[in-house]
């Protein structure tokens, strides 16, 4: 239930950028410095000129979307999942080997873009595995974040429920069989959630990076007496296994770093900062992680703190030309696992 002084905080905000000022608020209480609503609504419809009623109510409906993102759409109106935004923004191959696919949003194109774009990034080299970048992804469209994982599942299984809907898998022979890491971060919101608590839930791949948003919602629709709808957040959806995705998804492996020098690293995968990120399990190791840590001098704990060191190593010679190495922390732990994987498997 949305308490009603965050509903005309919300509105009042809409209605401040709209006129293009600010709040005076004070230090102390900047909620008591906010008049109230309707009374504010009033003073400027009558006040307020070359600004009509319809620009004003617009300009409350879109305070209410900013500032409940992921929690209503409205439609004609900037609901958080930008209809122009590509399902895949950015895909690449690491190392020869490793594809990595950028995720935009979660929405009907996104299970044939994923398949097709492994497949054309396979074209010189077979790709032996993937990095499934959902930072800053968003989507509503939960039956597509299914369908997503199934590409990956050769069996029938539950895979999600939602309200007035679910998936499950299907029985194939042309499932996506390499192994899989997914990057999340706190934007990571709706239906992108879905999908990172799917790969995690079926053991298609673990989940590395911060805790998610806690937005994985369907939406419940509300209709008004002149047809218009607004579409609210209502139940959390379930996961094949029983779990609810009520709440932030915390990742399989926690790396911390600042907002800001993620959003450069996502942008430039290989941009040196000089900043240490740590990285904690947090699950039992595998044989990768054994691996791995063995390469690097690890303890062979349960829980396991790692050091992702970005600072820029020995200097080489100037006859030799410089070697790019990833610095985003998420990322190069991704690559790490995928690695340690094609350690093991010849051994298996």
């Amino acid at each position: 239930m949305i308490k009603l002084s965050v509903v005309e905080m919300a509105v009042a905000a809409g209605l401040l950028l709209a006129v293009g000022g600010s709040p005076v608020a004070s230090a102390a209480d900047p909620q008591k410095a906010l008049p109230p609503f309707q009374e504010a609504y009033d003073q400027l419809q009558t006040n307020l000129p070359g600004v009509s009623k319809a620009e004003l109510d617009k300009a409350a409906l879109e305070g209410l979307v900013e500032k409940l993102r992921g929690r209503l759409q409205i439609p004609g109106l900037n609901s958080g999942s930008p209809s122009n935004v590509a399902a895949i923004v950015r895909s690449r191959v690491f190392e020869g080997q490793f594809a990595y696919l950028r995720v935009g949003v979660v929405g009907p194109d996104l299970p044939a873009r994923l398949s097709d774009t492994i497949r054309s990034l396979g074209t010189n080299a077979p790709v032996r595995g993937l990095v499934l970048d959902l930072r800053n992804a968003s989507g509503s469209d939960y039956s597509a974040a299914a369908a997503t994982a199934d590409r990956f599942l050769a069996v029938e299984q539950a895979l999600l429920q939602w309200p007035g809907g679910e998936a499950r898998s299907s029985i194939k022979t042309n499932s996506i069989g390499i192994p899989v890491t997914a990057l999340v971060n706190g934007a990571t919101r709706e239906a992108a959630e879905a999908l990172a608590g799917l790969l995690r839930d079926c053991r298609i791949g673990l989940v590395l990076g911060s805790e998610t948003a806690g937005r994985a919602r369907a939406f419940k629709e509300l209709k008004f007496s002149g047809g218009q709808s607004v579409f609210v957040a209502d139940q959390p959806v379930k996961l094949g296994s029983g779990q609810l995705m009520d709440g932030p998804l915390s990742p399989d492996i926690l790396v911390t770093v600042s907002k800001e020098s993620e959003a450069i690293w996502i942008d430039d995968p290989y941009r040196r900062l000089g900043a240490v990120a740590t990285a904690r399990s947090r699950r039992r190791v595998n044989e990768a992680d054994l691996v791995r840590m063995q390469r690097e001098g690890a303890p062979m704990d349960d829980e396991v703190d790692l050091a992702l060191p970005t600072a820029p190593g020995p200097i080489p010679k100037a006859s030799e030309p410089e070697k790019l190495v990833v610095q985003d922390p998420a990322l190069a732990r991704a690559l790490d696992l995928l690695r340690a994987i094609q350690i093991v498997k010849p051994r298996r």
